[in-house]
C-alpha cells in the first residue's frame, strides 16, 4: 500500500494537467445489503462476454466500487460477498466517455444462490454535468449521410454550425473530407478531435479534422461534448469530438457497402444549358460520379488446439474503403479570338471588314482599345512577342462559345482509400490493451490549379495527402481499487502538390519552353522551370487570370505525438484521478506566391497611352513553426510608354497568407 501511495503522489506532482482518452467508459456503484448498509470488500466482476473482457474490482470500506477506463459495449456485472446471494446484472450498455452508475443490493443467503437482473439502470447521466450526445453504430447504419462522410455526424448535436465560407461543404462533403464547424459560437479551431484517444487534429488547420478519416462502418460510437466537461478531458475551449473504432468479438462478422451518386440521377447545371445549348437540345450534363465502397471483417484470432481456443484473448477488426469521384465545375470565361492571338485586332476596328462591334458590344471602341505603335493607332501588331505566344499556348484556350467565350465542364479524378486494423488483447483479468493503425490516401487532380483564380482548365494540380495514425492503449489494475491507463499515439499528414498542364492547354505543359526569354526575377527560383502567372483585364474584349498555383512539391507535414498516463484510485467515498498529458507538435510548411512572378496587364484609363503591367512574386520558403505565420512578398509596378523604354518603379509590399 505504501508503494502505491508513493506512486500516486509522484503522478500528482508530475501532472500539470490530466487529459483523459475518452474512447472508453467507466462503471461505478455502491454495494449494499437489503437494509441499505454498505458491504466492504465485496468482489465485483465486470465482463463483456462478446469480447472476452473481464475486470475484477472490490468495494471499499464505504461500499464503493469502480471499473474505470473499460471498453464500450454490453456488460454483465456480478457482485459476491460472504453471507449474501450472488447478484448478476446484465443488459448494461456503455457508451464512449460515459460514467454509468450501477448499484448492487445483495440479499442475505448463500453464495451458491444467484439473483439475476436484466437492465433496469438509470439512463440519465448522474455522475457528471457534461453536455454531450452520442451517435452509436446502430444509428450510423440507419443514417443517410451525404457522401458517407464521418464528420457529417458533427451536425447531429445542438449548437453545431458550419463555418462561414463553407456553405456548400455538406453538399461537397465526402469520404476523406473534413469540415470547419463551430460549436456554440466558438471558433472552429477551438474544438478537439480524438480518435481512440489519440489526437486526430491537424493542429495548424481551422477544420475539425485533418488527420485520418475512417470509414463510417468502422466507427462504434461518435460522441460530442459541447460544455461542462471536466478539466480531465479538456484540451481546447470548444467541443470535444471523440471517435471510437469497433473492436473484435468472439464471433466472426462481416459487412460490405457501396454508395453511388451519378449525373444520370441529376438535373443539368442551369448555366451550362444557357452557355452551350445545341439547337433543339440541352448541353451535356455536368460530370458527377461518386462511388464509395468497402467492407469490414471482425472476429477472434485463434489457432485450433494451439492458441486462443476459447476465443477470449485476441480479437481483430479490419476495415477498408475506397472512393472514386469524378466531378467538375463549370468554367465560364472570356478568351482571345484566333486573330487576336496572332496580333490582329481588326475585329475591334470599325474601319475593318472584320469588325464585330455591331453584333457583339465587347468589340466596340469603348471596350476594345486598339494598340499604338510610335504614336500611331494600328489594328495589327506583328510579329507577336515569343513570350506572349508561349503564355497563350500554355494558359489560354481557343474560344468555344461565341467569338470570345470559353465554357467547359471537365471531369477530373479524385481517388481516396482508407484502411483500419485494430487488435485487442486480454492479457489477464487485470490488464488489457489494444493497438490500432489507420491509413488513408487522398489523390486528387484539380483543374484549374489549386487555390488560385484561374479562368481556364489549362492548368491543374496533382494533390496527394497520405495520412497515418497509430494508437497504443494499455489498461492495468494495480490493485482492485487502483487502476493505471497509458495511451500513446502518432499522427502525420504530409501534403505534396505537383503543377500539371490541364486538358485545354495547347502547349500541354506549364514549364517554360526553350524560346522563353524573359528574365527570372528571383535568383533563388532560377531552377524552377514553371511559367509565370498572368492576368489580363481591360483594354480588350476579354479578360482572364492564369497560373499554375502557389505550391510545388512537399509543402506541409505535421507530425503529432501524444503521450498520456492516468491513474484512478478509489479510497472510501473518494475517487481520485490524476495523470499527465504530453503533446509534441511539429509543423514544416512551405510558403510562396508565384515563385516565377505574376504579370498583371490592366487598362489604366485614358490618361495612359498604353497598358500597365505589375509583377508580383515571392520566393518559396520552408519553416518549422508553431502557430500561424505569414510571409511578405514584394510588388513592383511600372508603366510602359509608347514613346520609349522609360519605366517608373514604385516598390510596395503586402502580406500573403493561406
Amino acid at each position: 500500500m505504501r508503494k502505491a501511495l508513493y506512486l500516486l503522489v509522484g503522478f500528482v506532482l508530475l501532472a500539470g494537467s490530466a487529459v483523459w482518452a475518452q474512447d472508453t467508459a467507466t462503471i461505478v456503484g455502491t454495494v449494499t445489503d437489503s437494509t441499505g448498509a454498505v458491504i466492504p470488500g465485496a468482489k465485483v466482476t465486470v465482463s463483456n462476454p462478446n469480447r472476452g473482457f473481464v475486470r475484477e474490482v472490490a468495494s471499499t470500506t464505504a461500499g464503493e466500487y469502480s471499473a474505470a477506463r473499460i471498453p464500450i459495449g454490453d456488460f454483465v456485472i456480478t457482485a459476491e460477498a460472504t453471507g449474501f446471494e450472488k447478484l448478476v446484472r446484465s443488459g448494461i450498455t456503455l457508451e464512449a466517455g460515459q460514467t454509468q452508475r450501477v448499484d448492487m443490493a445483495l440479499k442475505v443467503g448463500q453464495v451458491t444462490q444467484q439473483v439475476e437482473v436484466v437492465g433496469n439502470v438509470a439512463t440519465v447521466e448522474t455522475e457528471n454535468a457534461t453536455v454531450s450526445d452520442v451517435v452509436t453504430s446502430k444509428q450510423i447504419d440507419n443514417l443517410a449521410l451525404n457522401g458517407e462522410m464521418v464528420f457529417g455526424l458533427e451536425f447531429l448535436v445542438p449548437g453545431a454550425a458550419i463555418a462561414d465560407g463553407q456553405g456548400s461543404a455538406l453538399e461537397l462533403g465526402h469520404a476523406g473530407g473534413e469540415m470547419s464547424v463551430s460549436f456554440n459560437g466558438n471558433r472552429n479551431e477551438y474544438s478537439q478531435l480524438e480518435y481512440d484517444g489519440g489526437n486526430n487534429a491537424q493542429e495548424s488547420s481551422l477544420a475539425n479534422g485533418g488527420g485520418v478519416t475512417p470509414a463510417l462502418d468502422s466507427i462504434a460510437e461518435f460522441r460530442i461534448s459541447t460544455s461542462n466537461y471536466g478539466a480531465d478531458v479538456g484540451q481546447h475551449a470548444g467541443a470535444l469530438i471523440e471517435m471510437v473504432t469497433k473492436g473484435g468479438t468472439k464471433d466472426f462478422h462481416g459487412s460490405a457497402h457501396e454508395a453511388v451518386r451519378n449525373q444520370a440521377f441529376d438535373a443539368n447545371d442551369w448555366s451550362a444549358n444557357q452557355q452551350i445549348n445545341p439547337p433543339g437540345g440541352n448541353a451535356p450534363k455536368q460530370p458527377l460520379q461518386w462511388n464509395i465502397f468497402g467492407y469490414t471483417l471482425v472476429g477472434p484470432f485463434y489457432i485450433p488446439k494451439v492458441y486462443n481456443e476459447n476465443k477470449n484473448k485476441t480479437f481483430f477488426f479490419w476495415s477498408q474503403e475506397w472512393a472514386r469521384y469524378r466531378a467538375a465545375t463549370v468554367i465560364d470565361s472570356g478568351a482571345p479570338t484566333q486573330l487576336e492571338r496572332n496580333g490582329d485586332f481588326s475585329q475591334c476596328d470599325p474601319a475593318s471588314g472584320n469588325y464585330l462591334g455591331n453584333q457583339y458590344p465587347q468589340f466596340t471602341p469603348a471596350n476594345c482599345i486598339l494598340p499604338t505603335v510610335n504614336g500611331v493607332t494600328v489594328d495589327k501588331v506583328t510579329p507577336v512577342n515569343n513570350n506572349g505566344a508561349d503564355w497563350l499556348n500554355a494558359y489560354v484556350p481557343l474560344p468555344n462559345s461565341g467569338p470570345t467565350g470559353y465554357v467547359s465542364a471537365l471531369k477530373v479524378p479524385t481517388n481516396f482509400s482508407d484502411t483500419v486494423i485494430r487488435v485487442d488483447q486480454n492479457l489477464s483479468d487485470k490488464a488489457s490493451l489494444f493497438v490500432r493503425f489507420s491509413s488513408d490516401t487522398w489523390l486528387k487532380e484539380t483543374v484549374p490549379a489549386l487555390w488560385q483564380g484561374n479562368s481556364y482548365d489549362t492548368t491543374g494540380s496533382n494533390y496527394s495527402v497520405p495520412a497515418r495514425q497509430s494508437v497504443f492503449h494499455l489498461n492495468y489494475n494495480l490493485k482492485p481499487t487502483l487502476m493505471n491507463e497509458f495511451v500513446m499515439s502518432y499522427t502525420d499528414t504530409p501534403h505534396t502538390i505537383s503543377p500539371i498542364a490541364g486538358p485545354a492547354s495547347i502547349a500541354k505543359s506549364v514549364d517554360k519552353p526553350s524560346d522563353w526569354s524573359a528574365s527570372t526575377f528571383f535568383a533563388a527560383n532560377s531552377n524552377v522551370k514553371l511559367m509565370p502567372g498572368i492576368s489580363v483585364s481591360g483594354g480588350g474584349p476579354f479578360g482572364f487570370d492564369a497560373d499554375n498555383g502557389n505550391y510545388r512539391g512537399p509543402y506541409d507535414a505535421e507530425p503529432v505525438f501524444n503521450y498520456r498516463d492516468n491513474i484512478v484510485w478509489l479510497h472510501g467515498n473518494h475517487t481520485i484521478k490524476t495523470g499527465f498529458f504530453l503533446e509534441k507538435f511539429q509543423l514544416t510548411e512551405q510558403f510562396g506566391y508565384e515563385t516565377q512572378g505574376y504579370y498583371n496587364f490592366a487598362n489604366s484609363g485614358p490618361s495612359l497611352p498604353g497598358t500597365r503591367w505589375r509583377i508580383c512574386s515571392s520566393a518559396a520558403s520552408t519553416a518549422t513553426r508553431k502557430g500561424p505565420s505569414t510571409t511578405t512578398a514584394t510588388t513592383q509596378e511600372a508603366t510602359d510608354s509608347d514613346t520609349g523604354d522609360e519605366r517608373i518603379s514604385s516598390p510596395t509590399s503586402r502580406m500573403i497568407g493561406r
